[in-house]
């Protein structure tokens, strides 16, 4: 019922399938593009524990639950700290 990849799920396709794109907050999907910050062709989605910019060292600080990652086929939270920008991933709620 939609796309093939994760890095379908534009923008677009994820307003059509009733989401909004927001800053990183728990309990929203993360989408990573495809290529984008360690993901690859396929891009990857994952579900945010918690989230938030941290000032003193100019980077997000974002902790998620996913599956395949980096070839990990069971569930895992991964921390990711070296963000200092949010190219290539976004994160959705419903609206």
């Amino acid at each position: 019922g939609g796309p093939a990849t994760a890095a379908g799920y534009t923008e677009s396709v994820m307003w059509s399938m009733g989401y909004k794109k927001v800053d990183p907050t728990a309990g929203a999907i993360l989408v990573w593009d495809a290529w984008q910050k360690g993901a690859y062709g396929d891009g990857h989605m994952a579900i945010i524990n918690s989230a938030g910019y941290d000032y003193s060292i100019g980077k997000w600080q974002i902790s998620v639950r996913q599956v395949n990652w980096a070839g990990n086929c069971n569930i895992s939270d991964t921390s990711f700290t070296t963000w200092g920008d949010l190219y290539g991933v976004n994160a959705y709620v419903r609206r």
